[in-house]
């Protein structure tokens, strides 16, 4: 419904037209113009996340650029049916103030109760943003230390606490890259137990668990904090040894496996016990991990068949 201050404001305007549908400006245009709507209906799309209005007769909308001086269209204007309305530009704006002074007061009254009310709503949306982006950020922390907790089990042996072979098969390439960029050797050594199957089968499997964690700690205590200790799978066991040489390498070799010959028997009374076979080499320039891992294997196979509980390390035995 149209007011007696509607009807003063409109007097010092100049009437438009819009059919349905026309665009009376666009979000983002410089304003300079307020509007009173005589009928009809004008939609302000506002777009991004802030609901659309449709006000009708009797409203006006634009004030702002008057009450806090020139600035950009914050929507679009659209008519949502055939459009009167009593455009105010600057200069007759200038006028009103002469001479409907209380009226204007109203209107910048109107205003900032307007800018109030934006104010305070775009404030509750931030928080509730800003609530809805601390839960996503937790969510994702959760949900990233699930996966980092469901990879470390991945990668790890469940029962010595070693990297696994999947580790190995991940972390290889890595080492592997590494040596040739920085120029550094790269070792890897392999140890097999001796005599374990019959450990198993004369004790029971549950001693040669225990052995096997006994072994792992040695590997644990004997690396340094680069090295990368894994099982393989059932008494095999790999070490990459990066930034190594030929003596270092067969150093750390030989001190595993008096640590494992050093190990008590299990139980007590066992007639049989553990013993390590070892074999190690250096990366080779342009070689491939298969060659690598292969010719580690056949030194250690060449212990063995030299009569265990020995190292053979690329170029001799120890």
């Amino acid at each position: 419904m149209i007011d007696q201050d509607f009807l003063k404001l409109g007097e010092a305007g100049v009437q438009r037209s819009f059919e349905d549908g026309e665009v009376v400006f666009r979000k983002g245009d410089a304003s300079g113009e307020m509007y009173l709507i005589v009928s009809g209906t004008v939609e302000l799309k506002f777009e991004g996340d802030r609901d659309d209005k449709t006000i009708g007769s009797g409203e006006y909308f634009g004030e702002l650029s008057f009450v806090v001086g020139r600035n950009f269209r914050s929507a679009s204007a659209v008519a949502g049916s055939k459009l009167e309305m009593i455009a105010l530009d600057q200069t007759a704006f200038d006028r009103l103030m002469v001479s409907q002074t209380d009226l204007l007061f109203k209107l910048v009254r109107r205003s900032c109760a307007y800018l109030l009310e934006s104010e305070q709503e775009l404030i509750e949306d931030l928080r509730q943003r800003n609530t809805q982006l601390q839960d996503t950020l937790n969510n994702l922390r959760h949900t990233k230390a699930e996966l980092d907790f469901q990879e470390i089990q991945a990668q790890t042996d469940e029962m010595t606490g070693l990297y696994n072979r999947r580790a190995l098969n991940t972390q290889l390439d890595k080492y592997m890259k590494r040596h040739h960029l920085s120029g550094r050797q790269l070792g890897v050594l392999m140890v097999d137990l001796d005599g374990f199957k019959l450990i198993n089968d004369t004790y029971g499997h549950h001693v040669g668990d225990e052995v096997l964690i006994l072994v792992a700690e040695i590997l644990k205590k004997a690396v340094r904090e680069d090295d990368f200790p894994c099982r393989q799978g059932g008494d095999e066991f790999v070490l990459l040894l990066p930034d190594t040489t030929d003596r270092n390498g067969r150093a750390i070799a030989e001190r595993i496996r008096k640590a494992i010959e050093a190990l008590p028997p299990i139980p007590a009374d066992a007639k049989h016990k553990a013993s390590g076979s070892l074999g190690g080499t250096l990366l080779r320039e342009n070689e491939t991990r298969e060659s690598f891992l292969e010719r580690a294997d056949r030194y250690l196979y060449q212990a063995k068949d030299s009569g265990r509980n020995l190292v053979v390390w690329e170029g001799g035995t120890l």
